[in-house]
């Protein structure tokens, strides 16, 4: 019931508002940097692919066929350790040169994704790019180790943050709502005392800065202000009811020695009428004498007690009754 109410109260369900939203903003922007910065990663990839194929048409052109081969042939063993791929195919589609063993892709842009190019690059997966160059076709790549794992990162950072994010907000809402809670309860418990006649009962004030703190305040001046006005009025009464006492006991005495100094029964009827509402207005003020008394009084404690716990006295003292009714 206690994480019902706090799970309800509205501090709670702020908290968690706000967090939703801002982690929504933050995926949002995530979403926006990640596509960013893969653009960019990839842009790079490609200039460096491009630079590497230029090279390779400046040695063609400059050299010759032959010469080319033999030129592929030695920077292919050294180019796993920059990460680089080149191979050189024929017309039929044999490879002729190159640092990697897989079968020529049509001309173009690629993203290849194979095991093999692991022994070759250390990673599994390049970007290349397929072109005919005069008798060959050439296949210039590079990996892309460096783009996927800053993207992994990034990823991985957006999504703990955001987690963060949620799990603080969550984290706030509950400790500012179990506050909230507390401080209900306590009103709840100072308005209970007061309707149970303990009208010295106040809220507790923290701060007093905030909405919470400004009503405990209010219902404390309300409160006060109560216990001002019963406290007035139960002196008023017990101070009426004590001053008309005399002048009424006054006025029985005088209707007694009234009734008894008359000769009709008539009149004797009469008078024994008015000193029966005299009785009564004196009880009335006799009650409101007796009510002041106990309202001055402390209230006395209420608890659950058991039946059982009578049960030897009753029966000590039901026992000659009961003789007697049998």
């Amino acid at each position: 019931m206690a994480l019902a109410s706090l799970f309800a109260a509205s501090t709670f369900r702020t908290a968690v508002y706000g967090s939703a939203v801002l982690v929504a903003a933050l995926v949002v922007s995530g979403v926006t940097v990640f596509s960013t910065v893969r653009t960019t990663l990839d842009e790079d990839v490609r200039n460096q692919v491009e630079s590497a194929r230029a090279a390779l048409i400046e040695v063609y052109a400059a050299e010759g066929r032959d010469t080319f081969l033999d030129h592929v042939r030695r920077i292919a063993l050294r180019l796993g350790a920059w990460r680089e791929a080149i191979v050189v195919y024929d017309t039929q589609g044999q490879r002729l040169a190159g640092n990697i063993a897989i079968p020529p892709p049509p001309e173009g842009w690629h993203e290849i994704d194979d095991p093999a190019l692991t022994v070759a690059v250390s990673y599994p997966r390049i970007l290349a790019n397929v072109s005919v160059l005069g008798d060959f076709t050439v296949l210039s790549g590079r990996s892309l180790q460096t783009r996927d794992v800053t993207l992994r990162t990034l990823a991985y950072s957006v999504s703990g943050l955001a987690l963060l994010v949620m799990i603080t907000f969550i984290g706030i809402g509950i400790v500012l709502g179990s506050r909230a809670q507390r401080r209900l309860s306590s009103i709840g418990a100072a308005l209970e005392r007061v309707s149970l006649g303990d009208l010295s009962a106040r809220v507790p004030v923290d701060f007093g800065i905030d909405a919470t703190d400004k009503l405990a305040g209010q219902i404390n001046n309300q409160l006060a202000r109560l216990e001002s006005l019963i406290s007035l009025t139960r002196a008023t009464s017990a101070t009426l009811a004590h001053e008309l006492r005399s002048p009424l006991a006054r006025a029985t005495l005088a209707i007694e020695r009234a009734a008894d100094a008359a000769e009709s029964d008539r009149a004797k009827q009469a008078l024994g009428e008015v000193e029966a509402e005299l009785a009564r207005i004196a009880a009335v003020f006799d009650s409101v004498l007796r009510i002041a008394r106990i309202g001055s009084q402390p209230s006395l404690d209420s608890g659950h007690i058991e039946p059982a716990a009578f049960s030897p006295s009753w029966s000590r003292y039901s026992a000659p009754w009961r003789r007697n009714a049998a």
